[in-house]
C-alpha cells in the first residue's frame, strides 16, 4: 500500500463562483482548493471539463469530515453547507 499525508491548510484559497482550472501532474497527484462559507450557504459544484475522468473529487468540511466523493466530471447538485469555516475540495 501507499499513502500521502496532505496539508489541507495549504489549499489554494478561491472565491466561490470563480472558475478554476489546472492539471494534475503527475496524474496521481492531488490538488487542494479551499473556500470560506457560512452554515446555511447553498452551493452548486459545476464540473466544467475533464480530459481523463478516471479520478474523483471530494468535499471536506471545516471539521475534517468528508461531505461527499464522486468521479471527476460529475456535478454536485445544490448542497446546503452545515458548518461555518474553511471547506476544502480535493481533486
Amino acid at each position: 500500500y501507499g499513502f500521502a499525508l496532505l496539508d489541507l491548510g495549504a489549499a489554494t484559497l478561491f472565491t466561490p463562483g470563480t472558475p478554476q482550472s489546472g492539471t494534475l501532474n503527475p496524474g496521481n497527484s492531488t490538488a487542494l482548493y479551499a473556500f470560506d462559507a457560512t452554515a446555511g450557504d447553498r452551493v452548486f459544484f459545476d464540473f466544467q471539463s475533464v480530459s481523463n475522468g478516471d479520478s474523483s473529487w471530494r468535499l471536506i468540511s471545516p471539521t475534517g469530515d468528508q461531505r461527499w466523493i464522486t468521479s471527476l466530471g460529475s456535478d454536485i447538485d445544490v448542497t446546503t453547507l452545515n458548518q461555518t469555516g474553511r471547506w476544502v475540495l480535493m481533486l
